[in-house]
Formats: C-alpha cells, structure tokens, sequence
C-alpha cells in the first residue's frame, strides 16, 4: 500500500505544477488573447477559443522555459537539481525523472520499500535524464496540438497564421529534439 503511494505521489506533483502553470502563466497569456480577442470584435465563442488558445500557449511556454533550463544547466544538473528541490521549484522533467526513479525502486524488491521524502532527497535519483526531457517535449508538443485545435474555428488569415507561427516557434526553438 506505501509502495503505491509513493508510485503516485509524483504523478500528482505533476498535476500540481501543470495547476500551478494555468494560474499563473497560463492565466496572463489567456487573458491576453481574451482581451485582443474583446478589442477586434470577435464573437463570443470566437473569444473562449482564443482563451483557450492562450491557456494552452501558456503551458507550452512554461514547458519549453523548463526544458531549455534543463538543457542549459546539465553540465552542473546535480547541484541545480539539488537547489530546486531545497526550494520547492519542481520543473516538468524532474518530476518525471523523479516519477521513473521511484517506480524503479518501488519494483526492486531488494531495496526495500524508501520514503518519498528519503529517494527525494537522494541526489543520484534526481538526475535528470533523455528520456524525462522527451517527456517534457511530448507533453508540450501535445498543449501545442490543444492550441492549435482552437484556433481551428477561425478562418485563415494572417492573423491566425501568427498564432500558430508562436505555438510552431516553441516546438523548434529548443537545442533539444526528441
């Protein structure tokens, strides 16, 4: 019963932290396309799926900041990684990475069952990994596909173009690529 606790404890860290992401930079990029959706004249419905759109383009921007600090930081990941958890600061591939060690553990019977807290606080499982950053992109690439789709009720203009061309420039701008 612990053991299945432990499993789950970091998929709800990731439920947290993509909570944590709609209310705040989410939040000011919807209300964002909200409020130059009110100015252009768009119709109610016109103006929740450009909520939305900026909902989504919040997340994937958070997502893309998290993994392009990742990126940057690996040569000294232990120690950032070590901070980050001294200060709360839980990135999407961490959580991931932290998710895998876990489910490792928790399924190798000769260690034993850990508190979370213990395996948390053990650096050597918060490195982070590939497979943890191709997580972060695939979860980004899937809010960008949300985003999109939103803008699917819109006909083809310039403007629409642009909107996709932000969603497009954060799936390519990254060193990174799964």
């Amino acid at each position: 019963m612990q053991q299945e606790e432990e499993k789950n404890y970091f998929d709800l860290i990731e439920e947290e932290y993509l909570n944590k992401i709609e209310l705040k930079t989410a939040a000011l990029s919807a209300c964002s396309c909200k409020i130059g959706g009110i100015l252009s004249g768009v119709t109610e419905e016109g103006i929740e799926h450009l909520e939305n759109y900026g909902n989504y383009l919040g997340i994937v921007y958070q997502i893309n900041e998290d993994i392009l600090v990742c990126i940057s930081n690996r040569s000294k990941m232990e120690s950032t990684v070590g901070n980050d958890l001294q200060q709360d600061i839980l990135t999407l591939p961490l959580i991931h990475s932290l998710n895998q060690k876990i489910d490792m553990e928790v399924s190798d019977i000769t260690l034993g069952p850990r508190a979370v807290t213990e395996i948390v606080q053990d650096l050597n499982y918060c490195i982070l990994n590939d497979s943890s950053l191709e997580y972060a992109y695939s979860m980004m690439e899937h809010f960008a596909l949300l985003a999109k789709e939103e803008l699917d009720y819109f006909s083809e203009s310039t403007i629409i173009n642009k909107l996709n061309y932000i969603i497009d420039s954060f799936l390519n701008n990254l060193e990174f690529n799964s």
